[in-house]
């Protein structure tokens, strides 16, 4: 809510593994996109099928008909709901679109940008090489896709 209201630019989610911060940011996507139908989330992850289950997860929520009661103006765009990026009836570019660390992300720009898991685990999130690469890969791909004002959540397992 701190987030929707501006009050916080910035949140970190850190759980241990399997605690469900995927999911309930997953949850927090679907009802900031019925808030915000014109804008759109960029979430990226470590790799792109994890990507695509957190994109299908969030279409999936929309779809649903308890979420369709809650919002009832919110629907899915018929012609652009491929899982790597969908739009709403309402959106001005695209609701959703990301992909894996490593990946391409153009054309359009993020109005909520989440990282979520950006190590696959342990020996990943201790390498020096892959901390350079991942750096690289986020300043130079992720953040130039934010929009002016654009919040950040950050979502991590604690591995170090």
């Amino acid at each position: 809510m701190r987030i929707d209201r501006g009050e916080i630019k910035t949140l970190a989610v850190s759980m241990p593994p399997r605690a469900g911060k995927s999911y309930l940011v997953s949850l927090f996507c679907a009802w900031w996109l019925a808030k915000h139908p014109f804008n759109c989330v960029m979430r990226n992850t470590v790799t792109s099928a994890l990507y695509r289950k957190f994109s299908y997860d969030v279409r999936d929520m929309i779809k649903n008909p308890k979420y369709q009661r809650l919002f009832p103006t919110i629907s899915l765009q018929p012609d652009k709901q491929n899982i790597d990026g969908w739009s709403l009836t309402l959106s001005k570019q695209g609701a959703y679109f990301g992909g894996g660390v490593g990946s391409n992300i153009i054309g359009f720009g993020a109005n909520l940008a989440i990282t979520d898991d950006l190590y696959s685990g342990f020996a990943q999130a201790l390498s020096l090489i892959y901390q350079e690469t991942l750096k690289n890969w986020k300043q130079g791909s992720h953040n130039s896709r934010m929009e002016k004002d654009c919040p950040e959540i950050y979502i991590g397992t604690r591995w170090s």
